[in-house]
Order: C-alpha cells, then structure tokens, then sequence
C-alpha cells in the first residue's frame, strides 16, 4: 500500500512539475489552454505516461502543438529531474486525450440546434 501512494503523490509531482515547466518554454504555440490531465508512472519509476489535453479547435494546430509537445520532453525531463531529485527519472511518453475537444464539438452542435429552454 505505501508503494501504492509513493506512486500516486510522484505522479501529482510529475503533473506540477510539468505544468511549471511548460511556462518556461517561450513557444508561443505553448500560450493555448494545454492540461496535463493525467500521470500514471509505473512502479519502478522508469515509465510515466501523461495524458495531455489541447484546448484547440482546429485539429492540425492542435497536432502540431502536440508534436511540439514531443519535441519539449527532454527539457522537461531535465525540469523533472532537477525539481523531484529522483533516483531514477522516468521516461515520459505524452498521450494526446481527445475527451475535452469531443465536447467541445458536441456542445457546439448542440448550440446550432436552437432547441428552446425547459421552463
């Protein structure tokens, strides 16, 4: 069980450390809505996969972002490195979640509806 929440306040870390990080990459495709949703490291600390959203509409901005994304990572992980003192720094792999733009677009479709309130 001590494993188990060891993992869980790292990945928190992980989150606050990457959030942090992000701000200091003066790529001003970084200034869009970019949420790090997610960190699941694994119980050795070699492997950590973070979910990422993009708040963009359009999505080959949103890939390119992403890719952009990529390419930061070992500036991150340096930023990881030097901010969590870790015996073993893990690889990070980025996952692009597409949950947030899927509703954005359902609520945009819902909006051109023009479906009258419940009152």
């Amino acid at each position: 069980m001590a494993n188990n929440t060891r993992v869980e306040r790292l990945n928190a870390q992980i989150l606050k450390v990457l959030s942090e990080g992000l701000l200091k990459l003066n790529d001003p495709n970084f200034h869009t809505l970019i949420t790090f949703m997610s960190a699941e490291t694994a119980p050795n600390c070699e492997f950590c996969k973070v979910s990422v959203s993009i708040l963009e509409k359009d999505d080959a901005k949103r890939d390119q972002i992403f890719s952009k994304l990529i390419k930061a990572t070992g500036f991150l992980k340096k930023e990881i490195a030097s901010k969590l003192k870790l015996r073993v720094v893990p690889q990070i792999k980025f996952v692009l979640d597409t949950g947030v733009s899927h509703t954005q677009r359902i609520e945009d479709i819902l909006k051109t509806l023009n479906i009258p309130d419940e009152e």
